[in-house]
């Protein structure tokens, strides 16, 4: 008994959200990812469960936003920090963007057009640190 109640308490604690957020800057070619919720523009990603690997989250987070399946090769940084976020880079070259229910649309752009976007300074100054 003491068993399956150490495993449900270790279940429990995987699937809470922890603070810790991870984004990421994707590139499809030479376009960016960005998604639209009801507050704006929005970078891919989102909270990492307690007690997972902050990468590992972030790739799960993807797919689950976007459908884009990421390994942990084609992911650089992180390249921007703010408080519990910190935002990566993921460079591709094809992928087919099927959005979860957290979206209503997305767009792919050219990195030049993020300034006619509304987005948090955040994500904007994450995505000019992809450039540098």
């Amino acid at each position: 008994m003491k068993s399956l109640l150490n495993d449900w308490q270790h279940f429990m604690r995987e699937n809470k959200d922890s603070k810790t957020v991870a984004k990421a800057v994707i590139y499809i070619g030479d376009e960016m990812l960005l998604l639209l919720h009801e507050r704006g523009w929005d970078l891919p990603g989102g909270h990492i469960k307690q007690e997972e690997d902050i990468i590992d989250g972030l790739i799960r987070e993807v797919e689950e936003e976007t459908g884009l399946q990421v390994t942990a090769d084609k992911i650089k940084g992180p390249v921007y920090r703010a408080g519990h976020m910190s935002v990566y880079e993921i460079r591709l070259q094809l992928g087919a963007v099927r959005l979860s229910d957290e979206h209503h649309d997305y767009k792919l752009i050219h990195p030049d057009d993020i300034g006619t976007f509304k987005m948090s300074d955040p994500f904007k100054r994450a995505i000019q640190k992809t450039f540098e």
